[in-house]
């Protein structure tokens, strides 16, 4: 689980942060956790070669702040009626870098959702391949992870 007081806060809040060296090395464990539920899964490589989560981005670009030029996590809110939600944090990840408007049709970004446990609950990651999308829904079933859904738009 991640140590938010390693983390770098975001815009003088205490719910975004950015991710210091020691903290980048805990997602990138958990990103290689999910590279291979990625390649264990034929169904995505016949439809999206090169299906992985590349190295991530972890600088702010100040040319472009986009939400998906870097990599941030967020604590989520409690709900509507005061409980704990059922994921407490939510990444939000990036491994694109440069200028996303000239070289837009090759990128992956998405979210993972990490239960209080600290436990991945589920996964959403964006595959943009020569200007194709594909959607990759990944969720926690009883401890273990699984694709559950994957959409395809050309």
């Amino acid at each position: 689980m991640f140590d938010l007081n390693k983390m770098i806060p975001m815009n003088n809040t205490s719910d975004y942060f950015l991710f210091s060296p020691s903290e980048q090395n805990v997602l990138n464990h958990d990103i290689i956790s999910i590279n291979k539920i990625l390649s264990n899964n034929n169904d995505i490589y016949r439809i999206v070669p090169h299906c992985s989560i590349p190295k991530l981005n972890y600088e702010i670009d100040e040319d472009f702040k986009g939400p998906c030029n870097y990599t941030w996590l967020s604590i989520l809110p409690l709900t509507p009626t005061g409980k704990q939600p059922k994921y407490k944090y939510m990444v939000r990840f990036a491994t694109f870098k440069g200028n996303y408007i000239k070289e837009w049709g090759n990128d992956t970004f998405g979210e993972i959702y990490y239960l209080q446990s600290g436990e991945i609950g589920k996964v959403r990651i964006i595959f943009w391949r020569d200007k194709s999308l594909t959607v990759v829904h990944i969720k926690n079933v009883s401890g273990e992870l699984i694709i559950n859904k994957i959409e395809r738009k050309n």
